[in-house]
């Protein structure tokens, strides 16, 4: 599994490297999150990570839930890494602990970009 996360966390800082997706970030328009609700049989992870720009400490976190929206459980942890990492780490965290507990049905929701 840490391979796997290893491949994503590449991968993602090649795509985000990318002269064509900075200037498309840059156009990019604000635009409202909210929470979904899943089809009937699935939960849902809303997830999202940060990193304090004075203490430079990041730290990942997130809820999961149910198709009508009852809490499941939620989670943090703290880690020490980037904006993009501490929000690829809530996603594999949310996802480890959905499959730990039999949910095969499983959709992630983040407002990173």
């Amino acid at each position: 599994m840490d391979a796997t996360f290893h491949i994503a966390l590449t991968r993602a800082r090649q795509f985000t490297s990318s002269p064509t997706l900075r200037a498309g970030i840059a156009r990019a328009a604000v635009q409202s999150v909210q929470w979904e609700k899943p089809s009937l049989g699935w939960v849902c992870i809303n997830t999202n990570g940060t990193v304090s720009n004075d203490t430079g400490h990041s730290s990942a976190g997130g809820v999961i839930r149910d198709n009508v929206g009852n809490w499941i459980l939620d989670f943090t942890q703290f880690t020490s890494c980037s904006p993009l990492e501490a929000k690829l780490w809530g996603m594999f965290i949310g996802l480890n602990l959905a499959w730990s507990r039999g949910f095969g049905r499983v959709i992630v929701q983040s407002d990173c970009l």
